[in-house]
């Protein structure tokens, strides 16, 4: 059904890119008797099938299209440029399809400080208040009170396009809120609570969820498809109960089709004394295909979704005597295991056997998650006390977690080649913090920074990681002394090193304060006379943003080129996606650190060149 419907959408797409707009004068049943010049539609499908298989070139040839209709001012109006209606019925350039195009070019602008300026001035000009929220009409609304209005679908749209862009505003997230709040979510531009439900589920406003419940729990037998393809695909964006979801998906899929029915989503201009309203078949289709497709992403959970771990076996926290402990154990295993990343050490095993397509026994599984939760826990602890962050009364807690992992690992496999493992790995880990303790957290008050030895240490504080995918390896049928064990130990420790420098270069302003000499300070402080850097916090800041952060970024990248390398070393049976997306995160977070800078500056000199 999905093929086929794809199929009769790119049959539908106009030559040059676009899709027919239609217009009705009735809501129910939707006419389409007239057709109209408009781009809006355009740009709603492009935004729902960019990511439908199948479809990818019509989406880029939408995208042309909609690029090619951008006004000189960087705006876009309801009527296609060439069109008569904008001759002879022209609207202003409007906030609404100006913010959905430029979500749908984002990269396009993300890339170009001259963009940029020329939005931030659209946006300057139409603000009711700084940061939010926007009128629709990018006129002189304030002395023509005729175009002075406040939508909330259009801000929705707003938020929509800067999230695209990695902006957010207080003022206009907290506008949001406040309609949310007040019940008042209508908008005078689109019809019935579903368009609004969506736009604002897809600009990521996380107090719609409450109200999209209590839409989704209502009982409407009426909804066109249209209305259940914008709820379904709002839930989706929303993670709401899947559940919640069933019915729609249920509703959409149940009878055979090529495409679905036209439905009103907006309101069209007055024709003959009667009010028109927009939509047509290839919109509902598109926006079918987005839910249908966000449905499916959400079906596909992770592993560490799929099989829970057994956090607190009761033998083990029997074996805790004191009661105090008892509880305060209790309460921070937890508290670490419902943490992100805690969570994702907690399935170490379940997400290397995935990486290794093998299945592994579920007692060896289990004795794996919990010595790198518990391990993870401990080093928490460990890290928190030496930096003051937390009470020497957490001792106790770290002690236990540290004995917890170690049994676990250690009793993971009766072979003495992996208990040898376990113990050196431990000692490594020992003498790096121990390294670290003497070295480089001894303030600046120290004559001479300390030498990382090429960064060594790092991954050797931290090389438990690594146990839970080695043991895996071993259950696997590959030896410690395989290749195959020898690559994944070269990827954890060149991950390792690239994840704490991009930690550590986020945090070098509290490390410095707090006197931890981590690499990054040390790149910082090179040339610097010790004592006083301290008090040059200004230069110390400019030095980051000119120099060292170029740095890091080289040194990232080395890193995660050597983690790559020895990821491509693997089997080919092997599936390394997810392997490969940790180090994709970590380098795009250093890139953006480097591009983001850089476009700073340019977007500085752009717009104060072309003025407000």
């Amino acid at each position: 059904m999905i093929q086929q419907a794809v199929g009769w959408l790119k049959s539908k797409q106009l030559p040059g890119g676009s899709f027919t707009a239609w217009s009705s004068p009735q809501v129910r049943p939707f006419t389409p008797t007239l057709r109209q010049p408009c781009i809006f539609q355009t740009i709603l499908i492009a935004q729902a099938i960019q990511d439908i298989p199948g479809l990818h070139l019509a989406h880029q040839r939408a995208v042309d299209f909609v690029a090619g209709q951008q006004q000189p001012s960087g705006s876009w109006t309801y009527w296609l440029a060439e069109s008569a209606k904008q001759q002879t019925e022209p609207y202003p350039p409007d906030l609404d399809d100006t913010a959905c195009a430029v979500a749908l070019l984002a990269p396009n602008y993300v890339s170009s400080p001259e963009k940029m300026a020329q939005l931030a001035r659209l946006l300057t000009s139409a603000e009711q208040a700084p940061g939010g929220p926007y009128n629709t009409w990018l006129c002189d609304w304030r002395t023509q009170q005729s175009w002075h209005d406040i939508d909330p679908a259009v801000n929705a749209n707003v938020a929509f396009m800067l999230r695209n862009l990695d902006i957010q505003l207080s003022g206009l997230t907290q506008y949001l809120d406040g309609i949310i709040k007040a019940g008042s979510y209508k908008s005078s531009y689109y019809v019935g609570a579903a368009p609004l439900l969506y736009f604002l589920a897809r600009a990521g406003i996380e107090s719609v969820q409450p109200l999209l419940e209590q839409e989704l729990r209502a009982e409407h037998t009426h909804r066109s498809s249209l209305e259940t393809a914008l709820l379904l695909s709002a839930g989706c964006f929303a993670r709401v109960e899947k559940a919640l979801l069933l019915p729609l998906h249920h509703r959409l899929t149940r009878k055979p089709r090529q495409f679905w029915p036209a439905a009103a989503l907006y309101v069209d201009p007055v024709y003959g004394g009667q009010q028109h309203y927009g939509g047509s078949s290839e919109l509902t289709t598109a926006f079918v295909l987005e839910a249908l497709h966000k449905y499916e992403q959400l079906e596909r959970l992770p592993v560490a979704a799929q099989a829970p771990v057994r956090l607190l076996p009761k033998s083990e926290i029997a074996a805790i005597t004191s009661p105090s402990l008892r509880r305060r154990y209790r309460q921070a295993i937890k508290a670490v295991a419902e943490s992100p990343q805690g969570t994702a050490i907690a399935h170490a095993a379940n997400s290397m056997a995935q990486v290794a397509r093998y299945d592994l026994a579920p007692k060896m599984c289990q004795s794996l998650n919990l010595g790198s939760l518990h391990g993870w826990l401990a080093y928490t602890l460990y890290d928190n006390i030496m930096d003051g962050d937390s009470s020497a009364k957490n001792l106790p807690l770290a002690n236990i977690a540290l004995r917890r992992s170690y049994d676990h690992f250690l009793n993971a496999f009766p072979d003495a080649d992996w208990k040898q493992l376990v113990r050196q790995t431990f000692d490594k880990m020992d003498m790096a913090n121990d390294w670290e303790v003497h070295n480089a957290r001894c303030g600046l008050a120290v004559r001479k920074l300390p030498d990382y030895e090429e960064l060594q240490v790092l991954a050797q504080r931290s090389m438990g990681h690594s146990l839970a995918a080695r043991g895996v390896l071993l259950a696997a049928g590959y030896p410690l002394e395989h290749n195959v064990q020898k690559q994944i130990t070269a990827f954890f420790h060149n991950f390792i090193i690239a994840r704490q420098l991009n930690d550590d270069a986020h945090d070098w302003e509290q490390d410095l304060a707090a006197g931890r000499i981590t690499p990054i300070v040390v790149w910082l402080l090179q040339k610097e006379p010790l004592p006083a850097a301290a008090q040059s916090t200004n230069r110390l800041q400019q030095k980051f943003w000119h120099d060292t952060i170029d740095v890091v970024h080289a040194t990232v990248k080395t890193h995660i080129l050597a983690a790559s390398e020895a990821l491509s070393n693997l089997p080919s049976t092997f599936d390394t996606t997810t392997l490969g997306g940790w180090l994709t995160e970590i380098q795009s977070a250093t890139k953006l650190a480097v591009k983001s800078r850089n476009q700073a500056r340019e977007f500085i000199a752009a717009f104060e060149q072309g003025g407000i």
